[in-house]
């Protein structure tokens, strides 16, 4: 009898450790999920606070490049504008002045053409950190929907969890010269 007693009581200290062992296995694999969760969250966090620097410096390459450009644009009107006075050419009493217009418009040039190269490498850095933004915020989504962590603690609505920052190509190529009074009214998601 005394034997019966001890193995039943084995018996329940062994199922009581089994179970006990699986819940504890349970919480550590629950915690891993969070964890892994949480670097995955803070992955994208930092990628977005580097897009969104990557965006600002954009947006003040585009305005740089904008200004230049209309100084160049202005420049070149007014030596057409000397071109177009007289067809034998350029009158006697304009033509120093005229020089020195062309000679301003020649030294724009190479700035003009400095900013608008500038402006299209920071562009194309900035479109590729938005394409690895929104990978990873769509992976984070995806893990947080397969392990059933969206709905305990994760909110899809967090504007730095789930959803995409900007779409894959956040401006207009510099090269493609837009008219600054025809580009639409940036997306208030987009952070401009």
């Amino acid at each position: 009898m005394k034997r019966v007693f001890w193995m039943t009581v084995v018996l329940l200290l062994t199922v009581a450790l089994v179970l006990g062992a699986d819940s504890i296995m349970d919480r550590v694999s629950d915690n891993q999920l969070r964890a892994q969760a949480e670097a995955m969250r803070d992955e994208v966090r930092t990628t977005r606070a580097e897009l969104e620097r990557c965006l600002d410096e954009m947006d003040e390459l585009e305005r740089a490049f904008r200004a230049q450009e209309r100084t160049t644009e202005t420049l070149r009107a007014r030596v057409e504008e000397f071109e177009a006075m007289d067809e034998r050419g350029v009158p006697q009493d304009r033509y120093d002045e005229y020089l020195e217009t062309v000679d301003r418009f020649n030294e724009s040039l190479p700035e003009w053409e400095r900013l608008g190269e500038e402006y299209r490498e920071t562009a194309e850095v900035c479109r590729h950190m938005a394409r690895t933004h929104n990978a990873q915020a769509d992976s984070l989504g995806t893990f947080l929907v397969q392990e059933g962590l969206m709905e305990d603690t994760w909110s899809p609505d967090a504007p730095d969890a789930t959803q995409p920052l900007v779409e894959e190509h956040p401006r207009p190529d510099p090269g493609s010269h837009p008219d600054p009074d025809d580009t639409p009214d940036p997306d208030p998601d987009m952070g401009g």
